[in-house]
């Protein structure tokens, strides 16, 4: 990916229009021009995260530790603090040493999500756009491989 990682990838594809909850990639010709496009699917408007209003929902992650394990989790900002979404009990079944640190559901309840996952150097990553997506590929005359959003449907 280069000296930019990611970022730099996904500008040079054309894909850094939005950020999503992506949960499915389909490669397919959608507008019959002989170019492969991305039909995207995504968390949707009739979800959980509905419930937060117009906060926009964000992921959490640490740095990988030495045996390539990455702590993540949802998280909504809150006045004053980024808050997990999932509960005590829920998030303890992936993050074992949870109860030790946190031994009551109310001293959970107050700590931000970088303490909850045990981020030492935490990243995070929001979810700009909420729509599935259809990235069209721009012809052979455009600048390399370019993508260019719609929303669906395609008609």
């Amino acid at each position: 990916m280069g000296a930019k990682g990611w970022e730099g990838a996904k500008a040079a594809l054309g894909l850094e229009s939005g950020t999503g909850l992506w949960n499915g990639l389909v490669v397919s010709d959608v507008n019959r021009d002989g170019q492969p496009d991305l039909v995207v699917g995504n968390e949707g408007f009739n979800t959980a995260w509905n419930l937060w209003g117009d906060h926009q929902p964000q992921v959490v992650a640490d740095s990988p530790t030495p045996e390539g394990v990455v702590a993540v989790g949802e998280a909504i900002q809150l006045p004053g603090r980024l808050s997990p979404v999932r509960d005590r009990q829920t998030l303890a079944s992936g993050i074992p040493d949870l109860p030790q640190r946190f031994a009551t559901h109310d001293l959970f309840s107050r700590a931000p999500a970088e303490a909850v996952l045990g981020a030492n150097q935490p990243q995070r990553f929001r979810a700009s756009e909420r729509r599935s997506m259809v990235f069209l590929k721009r012809g052979p005359g455009s600048r390399g491989l370019r993508f260019r959003p719609r929303p669906r449907p395609l008609r």
